[in-house]
């Protein structure tokens, strides 16, 4: 029947919700569509009218409430505090722009945000872009806030890493600040930084190890660091 249909595509949303948590909130869209097919099936078996009005009223209300929640939580990840909501930052547009207009030669890792923006508009092959794991995001994190031998060798030696050689990094203004105020790898890639008042300096103990240890500065700017392993 109808409603066993829509028991059916509750469950297959519930499902895709736990396997796909980077855009997690997507497939409940489905999910209350669903649910409210339900209810209302639920409300025309009811015969006495003031129920049925009462639990009708209720029923928008929670859609309109829920729906104006989780529109604004988008919003507030797009607004870039400049009048803009944009997926695409103009601090990323030069980084973009230079990596357009070379061959892809290495596997860029940088924050999940950062990659996202690499793989969908250069050639450039990304680690897993916002599907990069727990693990690697703290590695790199722990890499890029205490540049070290055993945090470098750490971050090499993860397992799903070694199918991407060779490996370049994107040293981004997204990597900056603290761990309390950075936590890209702890939850989906909406608690990524979109932009933010932080900066990178070829100064930066970062972009002094990895220079120390074989990699080029490519491209630089305030914005982004882009280092290449020397051949």
């Amino acid at each position: 029947s109808f409603y066993a249909w829509a028991l059916i595509s509750i469950f297959i949303s519930t499902i895709v919700f736990f396997l796909a948590p980077t855009y997690a909130g997507k497939f409940l869209l489905g999910f209350g569509f669903y649910i409210g097919i339900i209810f209302a099936g639920f409300l025309i078996t009811l015969k006495v009218k003031a129920v049925k009005f009462i639990s009708s009223v209720l029923i928008l209300l929670s859609i309109g409430v829920f729906g104006y929640v989780n529109y604004m939580d988008y919003i507030r990840f797009y607004d870039q505090g400049n009048g803009r909501f944009s997926a695409f930052v103009e601090r990323d547009e030069e980084l973009i722009g230079y990596l357009k207009g070379e061959e892809s030669s290495c596997t860029i890792m940088s924050d999940p945000y950062t990659q996202i923006l690499i793989a969908s508009q250069t050639n450039y092959e990304t680690i897993n872009a916002q599907y990069m794991s727990i693990e690697n995001r703290k590695k790199l994190f722990e890499l890029v806030t205490y540049p070290s031998f055993v945090n470098y060798h750490e971050l090499l030696g993860t397992s799903d890493l070694q199918e991407y050689r060779p490996l370049c990094f994107v040293y981004s203004f997204r990597l900056q600040g603290s761990e309390d105020e950075n936590i890209f790898w702890l939850e989906n890639v909406y608690n990524s930084k979109l932009t933010s008042n932080d900066s990178v300096r070829l100064s930066d103990d970062f972009v002094q190890y990895m220079t120390s240890n074989g990699y080029e500065v490519r491209f630089s700017s305030e914005d982004h660091i882009f280092l290449m392993r020397s051949i």
